[in-house]
């Protein structure tokens, strides 16, 4: 599920084998200067060489280097998201099936993170950087309203202002724990998530 942001910097993805391969080339390129030599390293021009072309063919197809970052960020989350979508739908509301539904996630989202090269790296900007921390907001926003609809009909008695507001905590815990397992190198990772997944099921009510 796209994630909704502010296109206004985007050029558009490519036409053909061609121009595909240089777009993808520049997204790599970009990643790896980011996890090589920082994110204060990423310009228009460093990413162009990287990958092997002059600044000219950057700007084919991305506006400046926050377009490429912003499309990156885009691509992440939208992959982190569809994980959800596909998970919610097979949550039980028992104390169990929420612990499994959280570790579940877990599971998928660190392996989801780790085929992007920066993926890490990219959560953290989307935290730090205001150009890109609109995606991040509104992914979460967005995950909360699918995840409220899922479980709106399943929990009745729950108020939807006070579900809306727990699953966004709820969110808001998950990612700060993922980002707290990539800062310890995945130190005592099992106990983490089980303390997660605890707390978030004490947070739905269940």
């Amino acid at each position: 599920m796209p994630v909704q942001t502010n296109k206004k910097k985007i050029i558009g993805r490519p036409k053909g084998a061609r121009g595909e391969e240089t777009y993808k080339k520049l997204l790599q390129a970009a990643q790896d200067i980011i996890v090589e030599q920082g994110p204060d390293a990423i310009n228009t021009n460093a990413i162009a060489s990287k990958a092997g072309f002059t600044p000219p063919v950057f700007y084919r197809h991305f506006k400046d280097k926050y377009a490429l970052l912003i499309t990156l960020c885009e691509n992440l989350m939208e992959a982190q998201n569809n994980l959800v979508v596909v998970e919610i739908s097979q949550m039980g509301l028992d104390p169990d099936s929420v612990t499994n539904f959280v570790r579940n996630l877990f599971e998928t989202h660190i392996k989801t993170t780790r085929e992007y090269t920066a993926g890490f790296e990219l959560m953290l900007l989307m935290r730090a950087n205001p150009e890109l921390k609109p995606i991040r907001l509104g992914s979460h926003i967005q995950m909360t309203q699918i995840m409220s609809g899922a479980l709106s009909d399943a929990m009745p008695d729950v108020p939807k202002q006070v579900l809306s507001a727990r699953i966004r905590v709820v969110i808001e815990i998950f990612y700060s724990t993922l980002e707290m397992l990539y800062e310890t190198d995945f130190a005592d990772q099992d106990i983490v998530i089980d303390a997660c997944s605890s707390a978030i099921t004490s947070i739905y009510g269940i």
